[in-house]
């Protein structure tokens, strides 16, 4: 593998059956030198390799001493850094600091922290070597299974392999000589914080949460701050419902209640725990979730450079919050997107960037929910005042890419008809740089239309009618149902003809003569069946009534929770028909 900067590669060579004086070997390759040092003779199998941000550093494991039909094999952690003659043992089974019974794994990611002071790799259980004098039907198998596993049984099978390579997360300083373990049995997930350089990482797990998932659909997760001098916890809060982040420079542990619709932040120094949106009177979660269960968040922007301010979103608009509580939030799009109903998604047009900087002209994409149209606006951090229009047409975007060092982005624009990719200078002028759309030339291909009729239930409802390029209003036509919950604000994404298990290939139905309708569904609590009913054959009388389409031949396609819908469906009317796969 290449470092960062590609001056260095770091590769593994392999024995020559063929020659018994051959040997493998690890070797480091500089490309602006043109030297080779070899790193490691005789070994057996050597992988996981990796440099630090400057490429000075290389860490690998490899395993050496055993045969290659042993049975059981240990690998070893190995460091080099510029200046070594060869790659040094710096940590392995009985190195202090190691659980009694782990070694190191080699299935876990080695990372450099940004700074490369710290080296992080995992460690795993050793299991016991198979007995290779017993054959399969002489061996006795009994499952054991008891109420209060965290798993059920057969979930326990299908992970087994899986939990047999799962390795915890440990620590060290290059040159320390010892291991600080961070992840283990009771705190499986790690996650390093600025970048690896923060002195604690961030553990989390759900153990002892889990048997509640069977009938809760989720699971309560607890959350600590774990020292990477000495592994010592500190508890952030436990048995919540939450996903804990930490902030980028690594001051706050950050969560969204769902049972609360809050967001709060935890300070790493102090640990005092803040509500920083009880203030904010707008939702900051999905208002129109109409399943059982909690509202998905409505997303977070980011954090301001320092950990200074934490950007989140409501359905429309986004919010500049205090971490600390301290100060009032500000809506910085001036509540422009609720007022339009636009909603507003940050562009990040640097990959490594972390922070949002105290006076930048951020780029936002958006979609109108009224006219589906999409769009880019720039909004200045810190500037009162709505952001401004870029660029707005009937289209859907995909985030813009920038070139590093200058003003010009790569773009993806989508119709019904095509999907293109562009070059722009400003992302309203652009220049194509594909034809794809060229390959549809001879095929009837399709058109959409957002379609808005009246439920039974006397509410509007809205959906996406596909229909052929050669469409002639004189015909009657077929028409198929598709659905799954909604799809109306995808009425400018792109649908290319694939082949699928389950779902509608709309491009090939449309260009063989048939309309497509997928309308939105609305849900009642506690009534999905009769939700799906008011909403679909509403839609299907909506539609019937048109002289274009053909009444009797009205069909039906659903997968997964659609197929749900279509089994309640078809015992409440006659006026539309099975067509495919309905249940699977």
């Amino acid at each position: 593998m290449f470092d960062k900067k590609g001056t260095r590669l770091a590769l593994k060579t392999t024995k020559n059956a063929k020659d018994s004086n051959s040997i493998a070997l690890v070797l480091l390759y500089n490309l602006q030198t043109e030297k080779t040092d070899t790193l490691m003779r005789n070994l057996n199998d050597g992988k996981n390799f990796s440099f630090d941000e400057e490429g000075t550093q290389l860490a690998f494991v490899a395993e050496r001493d055993s045969s290659t039909k042993a049975l059981q094999k240990f690998y070893k952690l190995w460091y080099y850094t510029a200046g070594q003659d060869s790659a040094k043992l710096v940590a392995e089974k009985n190195t202090v600091g190691m659980q009694i019974g782990f070694t190191i794994s080699d299935n876990a990611t080695i990372r450099f922290s940004k700074d490369g002071k710290k080296l992080f790799f995992g460690t795993t259980r050793i299991t016991p070597a198979k007995d290779t004098t017993l054959v399969d039907f002489e061996l006795a198998r009994l499952d054991v299974w008891h109420y209060n596993d965290d798993y059920l049984q057969p979930m326990q099978l299908k992970n087994l392999s899986s939990e047999l390579r799962r390795s915890y997360m440990a620590v060290m300083k290059p040159g320390a000589d010892k291991v600080i373990q961070l992840g283990n049995d009771d705190v499986e997930n790690i996650m390093m914080v600025d970048e690896g350089n923060a002195d604690w990482v961030l553990g989390t797990s759900n153990k002892g949460n889990r048997i509640a998932m069977q009938w809760e659909g989720r699971t309560k997760t607890t959350a600590w701050a774990i020292s990477t001098a000495d592994g010592s916890r500190r508890l952030i809060k436990a048995n919540s419902l939450s996903f804990f982040a930490a902030s980028p420079a690594g001051k706050y542990v950050y969560w969204y209640e769902p049972d609360t619709k809050n967001y709060f932040t935890w300070n790493t120094s102090t640990g005092i725990t803040k509500n920083i949106s009880d203030k904010i009177k707008e939702p900051l979660y999905d208002v129109e979730n109409d399943v059982p269960d909690y509202p998905s968040p409505a997303g977070v922007t980011g954090w301001m450079e320092n950990d200074r301010y934490f950007f989140i979103n409501d359905v429309y608009d986004i919010w500049q919050t205090d971490p600390e509580g301290a100060e009032l939030p500000l809506n910085i799009t001036n509540g422009f997107g609720k007022k339009n109903k636009t909603d507003f998604n940050y562009v990040n047009l640097d990959r490594e960037k972390r922070f949002i900087n105290a006076g930048e002209n951020i780029l936002l994409r958006s979609q109108n929910k009224t006219s589906k149209y999409g769009s880019f606006f720039t909004k200045k951090i810190n500037e009162a005042g709505d952001p401004v229009l870029i660029t707005t047409g009937p289209f859907s975007f995909g985030n813009p890419v920038k070139a590093k060092d200058a003003v010009q982005y790569i773009i993806q624009r989508s119709d019904v008809s095509k999907s293109e990719m562009y070059t722009t200078s400003d992302l309203k002028n652009l220049t194509g740089l594909t034809d794809i759309a060229a390959q549809q030339k001879d095929y009837n291909w399709l058109t959409s239309e957002l379609v808005k009729w009246k439920m039974f239930d006397g509410k509007m409802s809205e959906g996406l009618l596909f229909k052929p390029e050669n469409f002639d209003p004189k015909k009657k036509y077929p028409v198929i149902f598709y659905f799954y919950e909604r799809n109306a604000d995808g009425l400018y994404a792109y649908r290319g003809p694939a082949p699928s298990a389950s779902t509608v290939n709309i491009a090939y139905f449309v260009s063989n003569g048939y309309l497509v309708f997928d309308p939105n569904i609305y849900y009642k609590d506690g009534e999905p069946g009769n939700s799906a009913y008011n909403s679909v054959v509403s839609a299907a009388k909506y539609l019937s009534k048109m002289p274009w389409v053909d009444s009797t031949r009205l069909a039906l396609q659903g997968q997964s929770w659609g197929g749900y819908q279509i089994a309640y469906l078809v015992t409440k009317t006659n006026i539309l028909k099975l067509h495919g796969p309905a249940l699977r």
